[in-house]
């Protein structure tokens, strides 16, 4: 492969002066095992970026909006809060006794969790400081926090799985619970819940799912149920729902089903058997840009981490720990897309919703609707994915491919960051931006597990750098 004049250009100029800057909010996902005691950090195309080795036994792992790490402990009464590269910063012990299960943020950035053994909802500053507790009814173990239009800091909605089923509604202003029996004819035991984001000044609706059940209902701000939404035959845990950027409902369960539902009519838009490998669905998640991400669950085997379009079409599979489930917003996609759309995680004068609504990641700075630049289809042996570069304006761009990432490094002259590592990049080739590139795959399992990551350099009017990106090759 050729090194082009930029590259060239480019050699010189980084290796004149330059400024090395801070590096900006990650844009990954982490997820935990509780078989291989681990946390995982995965890019949103797929390459494992780093694996943690935890001392206690995690259920999950949860973002915070801060960047932190909390680790929600397998029937314990601790949990604990990592930096964003996974070391400890300390562990907390429940208050009375209770074992942590479920955990949401609010747009302040405090958590809210359940707690099993102690039927109650935990409040905690950022840094994990006890603030206040709200008792309700028992086993609540699923959480999340909608948008609403009349309690500015949003209500936290809980799963109680008992039978019959029963959801509380807790707003964060006066943390006085309000508790809904399940319609009678329900059958579900209560395990998941997720809220929607319908819009400015709309309050979400929430959605339920459970055990012992193929179905689920939906709940809105009065306690009025809609339902029952008939899933998948066979479909008898809900193993995890995320809502996606086009505001549909994803949703797992055993054996390995999935199903998406348009959360505007309850209808079942698709159904596909998930989790080829073992069978057993161990939840979903969306990344940054609301793609799903299902887990294929092994509970003695490692399992593979599976990347879908919006469409249901499996676009990669990475390796993933043994015994891995239960994930819940492994991104922060739901924070950003439902807690706080009118938030700006990225500092870059571009609101959440907006990023979310154009394709684009409210995590990273430099992907935003006037310049980003993804990786998008299939990319497994003997298929041809494609690099998708958008601008507002047209110009030209030249994208740089390398093993690794470096930097980052600000030069004078050029709008952004270099994010790339020089000494390992090997190809360069010029596109059109908005435009896009085809990357075709050779039809070879030797090529498995081999990642590579991009940037463009934009030059339209200004000379700018895009977003990295990447490709990651699975069989």
């Amino acid at each position: 492969m050729h090194r082009s004049l930029a590259l060239c250009t480019l050699t010189l100029a980084l290796t004149g002066p330059s400024l090395v800057s801070q590096a900006p909010m990650e844009d990954v996902l982490w997820v935990a095992s509780r078989g291989s005691k681990t946390m995982t950090k995965y890019s949103r195309f797929g390459e494992v970026l780093q694996t943690v080795n935890l001392t206690n036994t995690p259920r999950r792992v949860h973002r915070a909006p801060d960047g932190k790490l909390w680790v929600i402990e397998y029937i314990s009464t601790t949990f604990s809060i990592h930096d964003r590269n996974g070391k400890l910063i300390k562990s907390v012990t429940a208050k009375n006794s209770g074992r942590p299960y479920g955990l949401a943020f609010d747009k302040r950035g405090y958590a809210y969790m359940t707690h099993t053994t102690s039927n109650t909802v935990d409040e905690y500053k950022p840094d994990g400081t006890y603030v206040r507790s709200a008792t309700v009814p028992a086993n609540p173990l699923g959480i999340a926090i909608d948008y609403s239009a009349g309690a500015n800091m949003g209500n936290i909605w809980i799963a109680h799985r008992n039978s019959p089923g029963q959801v509380t509604k807790l707003p964060i202003s006066t943390y006085k619970p309000q508790t809904f029996n399940l319609p009678s004819t329900a059958t579900m035991m209560p395990t998941a819940v997720v809220c929607t984001y319908e819009g400015v000044a709309k309050d979400s609706n929430v959605f339920i799912g459970g055990d012992s059940s193929e179905k689920l209902w939906k709940i809105d701000q009065n306690g009025n149920f809609t339902g029952p939404i008939t899933t998948v035959a066979g479909y008898s845990y809900c193993s995890g729902m995320a809502i996606d950027r086009l505001n549909r409902l994803w949703t797992v369960g055993r054996p390995g089903a999935v199903a998406i539902i348009d959360t505007a009519t309850n209808k079942v838009i698709k159904t596909f058997a998930g989790a080829p490998a073992n069978n057993d669905c161990g939840g979903v998640v969306m990344d940054s840009i609301g793609r799903a991400w299902i887990m294929d669950r092994g509970f003695s085997t490692p399992g593979t981490f599976q990347r879908y379009d919006d469409q249901g079409t499996m676009e990669l599979g990475t390796p993933a720990g043994t015994n891995t489930y239960g994930m819940v917003d492994a991104a922060g996609f739901a924070y950003a897309f439902v807690v706080n759309p009118f938030g700006d995680e990225d500092k870059d004068g571009t609101v959440n919703f907006v990023e979310i609504t154009a394709g684009t990641s409210p995590y990273d700075p430099l992907s935003n609707p006037t310049l980003s630049f993804d990786t998008r289809g299939v990319s497994r042996v003997g298929t041809t994915p494609y690099l998708d570069a958008v601008s507002q304006a047209k110009g030209s761009m030249v994208v740089f491919f390398s093993v690794a990432t470096g930097g980052p490094l600000t030069l004078p002259g050029f709008q952004g960051q270099f994010l790339l590592d020089l000494k390992t990049i090997f190809y360069t080739v010029a596109m059109t931006s908005p435009g896009k590139l085809n990357l075709p795959i050779p039809a070879n399992n030797a090529l498995a597990g081999i990642s590579y990551q991009m940037q463009g350099l934009f030059i339209g009017g200004v000379i700018q750098w895009t977003n990295t990106s990447g490709i990651y090759i699975s069989k």
